[in-house]
């Protein structure tokens, strides 16, 4: 296995995990609750910002491992 495949691999599995990571802080950013048939719902814009910069950094990652691992 070449070394341009292990860095492919490698740079795969970042982009599936800071992918997952920026998903999970978008979905954790929102909260809501409900209370006798009222629902209060509360927004962290800073925590979803990040969120979209994690997931969109992990596309672009994701895309380069499959970029480097089809020229190797």
């Amino acid at each position: 296995m070449s070394v341009n495949k292990i860095i492919g691999i490698v740079l795969i599995i970042g982009g599936i995990a800071l992918s997952l990571f920026g998903i999970n802080k978008i979905s954790d950013s929102t909260k809501s609750i409900s209370a006798l048939g009222v629902e209060i719902s509360a927004s962290d814009n800073s925590s979803k910002n990040e969120g979209m910069l994690y997931l969109g950094f992990g596309v672009v990652v994701l895309i380069g491992g499959v970029v480097v691992i089809r020229k190797s």
